[in-house]
Formats: C-alpha cells, sequence, structure tokens
C-alpha cells in the first residue's frame, strides 16, 4: 500500500478482515473519542509514531488493533517490552545456544541464518518489500512465508519499561528502514520506505521516556471514559443488550466514582481495568444483576479485592463503601 493513509474510524464494507473475527474484541467496536482520532490523524500525516498513555483498561492495546482493523491492513505486529531488552530484540533474536549445539553436529546446519528470529519490527519491515530479489539471498528462505508489499501496524507495548537508549536507538533504524545482523557477517536488511510501519507505543509514565525520543512522537494521554463511554465498554465486554445499564452495574459504576473521587483518599483508584474485572467476577458469580448493590452489600466485601491494590487503601475500604451507601440513598 503506497501513499499516505487516511483514517476515517470505519472500514471499507466491501474490505474483508478474517482476523478481526479471531480477536476476542473485535476492533470495529472500538470508539476511540474525538481527541484520539485527531491524534491518528496527525500521526499519520507526519508518518511519525503514536505514543499513548492512560490507566489500565483505556484501550491502549486495543487501539493497535482497530487501528490496522480501520486502515484495511493485516493483524497488528505485536512486541512486549521489557526492562532486559536491547534494541536489536524489537527487530530479530539469535539462538546462539542452539548455533553452538548445532555446530557440534556435523550432520547439523551451523548457518547462523538458520537461528535468527524475525520480530515485530524485523517482519514489517521484510513484509515492506515488493519481491525477495529485494533481500539479500541468503535471507529469502527465512521470511518465505511472510507477505509481500503491505505496511504493517506495529505495536510495542510498554515502551517505558525498556533501557533508556531503547527508544531511540530503534527510531533512527525506522527512519532509514534498516537493521544488520552482526551474526550473519552483518548482513543488512532493507526495507521499502513508501510501506513505512505504523508504530504505536503504549506507556504507563511517559516521563521516563528521553524527551529525544518524545520529540519524534504524536503523544495522547487516554482520559478516563466518560459516561457513556464507560457504558459502551461495558455492554461490550459484559455482552449486555444495548440500552441502560441494569442496577447492580449501574451501583458498580456509581461506586467506582466515589472511590475516585479526591474525597475517597485512596492511594492508587481504581480504573476502567478494576470495574471490569469487578463486574466479570460478580457475573461469573450469579449475582442478579437488576438488584441494586444496596440490596446485595455482602458481594461488595467479598469481591473488594478486585478493586485495592494497597495495603492502606484495603483498610480504608469498608468505610469508604458505608459513606458512599449513605450518599446514595441522600440523592
Amino acid at each position: 500500500m503506497k501513499g499516505k493513509l487516511v483514517y476515517t474510524g470505519i472500514r471499507d464494507a466491501a474490505s474483508q478482515c478474517e482476523w478481526a473475527d479471531r480477536v476476542p474484541d473485535h476492533p470495529g467496536r472500538y470508539a476511540p473519542e474525538p481527541g484520539l482520532r485527531h491524534a491518528i490523524s496527525v500521526a499519520l500525516t507526519l508518518e511519525k509514531p503514536l505514543l499513548v498513555t492512560g490507566e489500565p483498561g483505556t484501550g491502549k492495546t486495543q487501539l493497535a488493533y482497530h487501528l490496522a482493523w480501520a486502515l484495511g491492513l493485516d493483524e497488528p505486529l505485536k512486541f512486549e517490552a521489557t526492562s532486559g531488552m536491547e534494541g536489536k530484540d524489537l527487530f530479530y533474536t539469535y539462538d546462539a545456544l542452539g548455533r553452538f549445539h548445532a555446530a557440534q553436529d556435523k550432520d547439523a546446519s551451523s548457518d547462523a541464518l538458520q537461528f535468527i528470529a524475525f520480530q515485530a519490527l524485523g517482519r514489517a519491515i521484510v513484509r515492506s518489500v515488493e519481491t525477495p530479489s529485494e533481500l539479500p539471498h541468503g535471507l529469502r528462505s527465512a521470511i518465505a512465508d511472510e507477505p509481500r508489499a503491505q505496511r504493517s501496524v506495529v505495536l510495542i507495548d510498554e515502551i517505558d519499561k525498556a533501557p533508556r537508549d531503547v527508544p531511540n536507538d530503534l527510531l533512527n533504524q525506522i527512519e532509514h528502514m534498516y537493521f544488520k545482523l552482526p551474526e550473519c557477517g552483518g548482513l543488512e536488511v532493507r526495507g521499502n520506505a513508501e510501506r513505512r510501519p505504523i508504530l504505536l507505543f503504549t506507556s504507563n509514565s511517559e516521563r521516563f521516556l528521553p524527551d529525544a525520543f518524545l520529540r519524534r512522537c504524536i503523544f495522547y494521554d487516554i482520559p478516563y471514559p466518560s459516561e457513556s463511554q464507560l457504558e459502551t465498554i461495558i455492554q461490550r465486554h459484559l455482552v449486555l443488550a444495548e440500552g441502560r445499564l441494569p442496577a447492580l452495574v449501574r451501583d458498580c459504576v456509581s461506586l467506582i466514582d466515589f472511590l475516585r473521587s479526591a474525597d475517597a483518599g485512596l492511594t492508587r483508584k481504581p480504573g476502567p481495568a478494576e470495574l471490569l474485572d469487578w463486574l466479570k467476577v460478580l457475573v461469573l458469580q450469579d449475582n442478579d444483576l437488576d438488584e441494586p448493590l444496596s440490596a446485595q452489600e455482602e458481594i461488595v466485601v467479598a469481591t473488594a479485592c478486585t478493586l485495592i491494590k494497597n495495603r492502606d487503601d484495603q483498610v480504608m475500604i469498608d468505610e469508604l463503601i458505608r459513606q458512599w451507601r449513605t450518599s446514595s440513598a441522600a440523592c
């Protein structure tokens, strides 16, 4: 796919997308707020990576699948950053131990290329070329199963976990659409710059990322969902009928709002991820969704462990539930 990509939030109805039906949450149901839609459009226009932050459960990871679906591309290539990774790990991994053992076996091949496994960014670069002839001859058999002449969405999850020099290093290589394989005599793998991958980084805290990296990205912090967005998220995850939420679910949302308020004073505020976990527990344990929470108070105490992730907050939860109950009764 050549030229600029345009994001509209929807996919051509005539375009098939088999992979989207295999993921737990269909990417077509993802509904980014206006600010995020603008950030996506700017990132695509400038061909810059998009860095998104936000609380767990706000849809950072799902955004990559939605973006690939809306742009008519294959399923995203995903890489999860770790504290012990190196920049090259985003492009490939090398099984040095496997090659060592192969070298001891006279009947086994010890060709270094046989022990290279391409990772998300490496696969995206390989996929960008028109024909295998554009790649080094010795590499062609190693990437025979990869698609050709296409752009890819690459999701790099929790980039803030990576060592500080990794973000800048990988952007330098992506800008020039190449990487080297030192284990294979410095073999160079070059892609097609017209099919540059669409990079999406997620981070739990942008303050840990180097300034040079931040300057080269389009940044957007996904806020806590509005009431209507939260209802949509809950209906999708719990497979509820569209319309007004059941009484128990509405009360759970109300309690979460109270626990997130400054008056509650919790050290760690529960977010969308905790709310969804809590609701899933209530559904799986066959609680009556049409009964208000006040009529099933015992389930709050029994399942509060899904909401609280801090020892100091744990000792406060009973009193906070009492306060919420009092304030709700007064309304």
